[in-house]
Formats: structure tokens, sequence, C-alpha cells
């Protein structure tokens, strides 16, 4: 049957992740599923076709807050993929990484370290130490050791991925936006804010131009530049762009680790300038988020 080939199944994927870019993850998840059904009857069992499809149904599964059911898959797709390919393959290594930044979210860091460090080490394996793909993996253990707090570890890993990602793209690509982005958090943390503010400013001019304004990468980088700002003690404008980007990404994002992590900012932008009020307000909400209640 011709809705069997395929390429039916690879354009289901290709429609799926534009769903998923553009936040509709029911759309997304039916046209995945249908895919898998697809290439279940054509290969008749175990395909790495079928485990590629699977995580990027986790994927969805994880952006709906199905975590359970996120990880279930991941772990189905990486035990096919260790069958049908081996370990030692660039598919396994990225339901690697993706397993670890969903485990990750749920603050497992011990579980998400041992997925993250062995997708870096397949990456390097595979690829080498400076291919894009491995900068990709390096980003994302150093999102773990500053999730997990560990800002001074963070920062090289960081900055390897930055250098990484310049070599290879433009420095108006998203990718290199990211990784200014990330950058720019750790050294908030750090207390390096001239340089912070310059780098998340150029991310959320690049999201903006890649994206839109109103895109939440770009309301994240405008969170992380206002956080520069407050520490630089440049208060009014910090809580403008600070506020304007938490309501987009409480509604674009909710719940999510860039919801806490903008709250956060929000607390450490009236701590600095000293107004306990507000503060405490934000504290109120970080709380309610954390708990999964409503305020």
């Amino acid at each position: 049957r011709q809705d069997y080939h395929p390429e039916v199944a690879s354009d289901l994927n290709g429609l799926a992740l534009i769903y998923k870019d553009a936040g509709k993850f029911d759309q997304a998840e039916a046209a995945f599923k249908e895919s898998i059904g697809i290439f279940r009857k054509l290969y008749q069992g175990e395909h790495p076709f079928i485990a590629e499809t699977q995580a990027h149904l986790a994927s969805v599964l994880a952006d709906k807050g199905d975590a359970e059911g996120a990880e279930a898959l991941y772990q189905s797709s990486i035990a096919m993929l260790q069958r049908t390919v081996g370990n030692e393959h660039l598919l396994t290594a990225r339901a690697h990484d993706s397993l670890g930044l969903l485990l990750l979210s749920q603050r497992r860091y011990d579980e998400a370290e041992q997925q993250l460090l062995e997708s870096v080490t397949l990456h390097k394996l595979l690829l080498g130490e400076r291919h894009i793909n491995t900068g990709r993996a390096i980003n994302n253990m150093a999102a773990l050791m500053f999730l997990n707090g560990d800002y001074v570890r963070a920062e090289p890993y960081f900055r390897e991925s930055l250098s990484i990602r310049r070599q290879h793209l433009d420095d108006d690509d998203a990718d290199v936006a990211n990784s200014k982005n990330n950058l720019a958090d750790v050294l908030n943390r750090l207390g390096k804010f001239v340089e912070a503010e310059t780098l998340s400013s150029e991310a959320a001019e690049t999201y903006a131009k890649v994206f839109s304004p109103s895109h939440w990468r770009a309301a994240v980088a405008r969170n992380i530049h206002g956080r520069s700002l407050a520490g630089l003690k440049q208060f009014e404008e910090a809580e403008r762009l600070i506020l304007e980007s938490n309501s987009i990404i409480s509604e674009t994002r909710p719940g999510s680790i860039y919801h806490r992590l903008a709250l956060e900012r929000t607390v450490e932008l009236y701590d600095a300038w000293g107004k306990a009020e507000a503060s405490a307000q934000a504290r109120r909400q970080l709380k309610c988020l954390e708990q999964g209640t409503d305020c």
C-alpha cells in the first residue's frame, strides 16, 4: 500500500517536528504515532527508524508534561537502538542525550549525568572533539552542572560549546545564540555581569530575528539580560525586561525549567534592588510552581 511507503512515514516525521516547534503538541504526537505505525508495518519488528521516531515522540510527551511516558519511550528507544545498530552509533548517542535532558528537567542529576556523559563520550568517539554535534552534547553536560549549582565547573564547558559552535556556524545562528545565552546565565551566577550582559543581549537579538521577539527563546534571553542589568544596578530596565519576559515564558512554557529559572531571576532582581515585598511575592510564586499548586 502507498500509505505504508517509508517516505510517507518520513514526511509525517517532518510534519510532526514542525508541529512540535510551533507548540502544537497534540498534532505532533498524532503524526509521530502514525509514522511509527507505518514503520512497524513496513519493518515487522525492531528497526532504528522505529526507535528514532519513538525518541521524537518521547520529546513531545515530555513537552506535554508526561515525563513518565517520555522516560519509558526513551528507555525503549535506547534498548532497541542498542539491539539494532549497537551502542557506538550516533542515534544511540542522541537518545542518551535526550533521556539525560529529561532526567535533568526532573532534577535527577545523578541519573542525568550518566546519560549525558555517555552522550559526550560517544559523540567524541564517533565525531571528534570539535564536531558541532559534540559541541551540543558538551552544552547539555554543562547545563547539568549549571542546574546542579556547580557554576565554576559549568563555565569552561559552556565556553567550549560556544567555541565549537562559532567554529562551524555564523555568529547570528540560533545555536550560537543558545550557547551565548547559557554562558551568560552561568556568568550571572558568578557575578561576571558585564560579559553576561553582552552575550545575553546578542542572544536575544538573534532569537528575535530567527524566530520572533515573542518567541519563548527570545524571552528567556531577555530574562537573562535583565538579570545581568540588575547585577550592573540598572534596576528599572532590568525589571522591565524580566517582568515582560516572565509573562511570555509563563504562558508558553508553564511549569518548565525555564519558568522556574525566570522566577529565580525575579527574586534575585528584587533582592539586589532591596525590594523585600516584591522579592517575597516572587518567592511565593516560585514555591507554588515547585509544589505544582495555583497561587
